[in-house]
């Protein structure tokens, strides 16, 4: 008899396998890599999990850590790793949008932003211990409108929900717009 081969090609799809989640992962355009791109590393690391990128790239993602099965990461460039946020549509474009997770480590990047609408590091929702070592924040461009990093919360605890450790941020000249909580500019370039 014939099969209907619409009713095959949901059915294939509904038993597609689940992937396991990875405790260590590489990115990089190396046969030794095990991804290509960090958004795909992301998306398989299991909670507590590192992964190291390769580079010097660029890298050309945004990235989002959102959820508590991403907490513990540690995203760790090896040697420093330039990476810049995906521009479309005239919307913000940012390198990283951090909702609701914990314990997130970001080490050793470069972060170039090449929008007016750009920004680095966004937080959004229920962000602890969230660090960010050695890194750089840029704005490309000679106008900007958008601060490098948003805050967009903080907890009421002693202890900071997220920190900034050897970093630098790099406004356009004549910018103030380099960092944001709660909307207000505390920091100037």
């Amino acid at each position: 008899p014939e099969t209907n081969s619409s009713q095959t090609s949901s059915s294939n799809t509904s038993q597609r396998a689940v992937l396991p989640k990875l405790e260590r992962i590489t990115v990089g355009p190396g046969p030794d890599a095990n991804f290509k791109t960090i958004g795909e590393a992301i998306e398989r690391v299991s909670a507590n999990g590192e992964i190291t990128v390769v580079g010097p790239g660029p890298y050309e993602e945004s990235l989002s850590t959102q959820g508590p099965s991403l907490q513990g990461l540690r995203l760790i460039a090896s040697p420093r790793v330039t990476l810049r946020p995906a521009i479309g549509d005239g919307l913000e474009s940012r390198a990283f949008e951090i909702r609701d997770v914990a314990a997130v480590s970001v080490t050793g990047f470069d972060v170039e932003i090449q929008s007016e609408n750009g920004r680095a590091v966004q937080t959004l929702g229920t962000v602890n211990d969230v660090s960010f070592v050695d890194c750089t924040f840029k704005h490309l461009l000679p106008e900007h409108r958008r601060s490098l990093v948003s805050i967009a919360s903080l907890s009421d605890g002693p202890d900071s929900p997220i920190q900034f450790m050897q970093c630098h941020l790099s406004a356009a000249k004549g910018s103030i717009m380099c960092l944001a909580i709660e909307g207000e500019v505390v920091l100037c370039s």
